[in-house]
């Protein structure tokens, strides 16, 4: 093939874009966690130290969400915040609206959870963002120096 041909198609691999990421969660044969992503040039990083994680154009947002608290123990919670997470990203105008939640055990038995129960764990989740801001922190912020010295408030 000769030096400058293979230095060629070797040029043309490592600049090959899939234009995909990857994130992968699995568990090693000792019962081991494991969360990494693959990006593109093949790039791994691994996310074990963490958790979880979040790709794509959304995943600031999804990341935000999933910080904000400490990831609950059981199934049922965490399922809940990763649809947190999911509904959070969907303000970057790359990720749709649809979601699937599927399940599964170490024996390979899997589970899926239906549209319709998405959809009305979306609405709860979209009004509970309507709620108001707690009136103890308002009226805390409200008696502060940060809010009377701009109102024009006496100290």
């Amino acid at each position: 093939m000769g030096k400058e041909l293979y230095s060629q198609y070797a040029n043309d691999l490592a600049r090959f874009d899939l234009g995909l990421e990857l994130l992968v969660y699995g568990f090693s044969t000792k019962g081991g966690r494991h969360i990494f992503e693959v990006s593109n040039p093949g790039k791994i990083s691994s996310h074990n130290l963490r958790g979880y994680a979040a790709i794509g154009s959304g995943s600031l947002m999804a990341l935000a969400a999933l910080t904000r608290r400490p990831m609950p123990p059981d199934l049922t919670n965490t399922i809940y915040r990763l649809l947190d997470a999911k509904f959070s990203a969907e303000t970057a105008r790359e990720v749709g609206k649809r979601t699937y939640v599927i399940t599964m055990n170490a024996t390979g038995k899997f589970g899926i959870m239906a549209q319709t129960n998405i959809e009305k764990v979306r609405a709860i989740w979209e009004a509970s963002l309507k709620e108001p801001e707690p009136e103890e922190a308002l009226e805390l912020i409200k008696q502060s120096q940060a809010v009377k010295a701009i109102s024009g408030a006496e100290p």
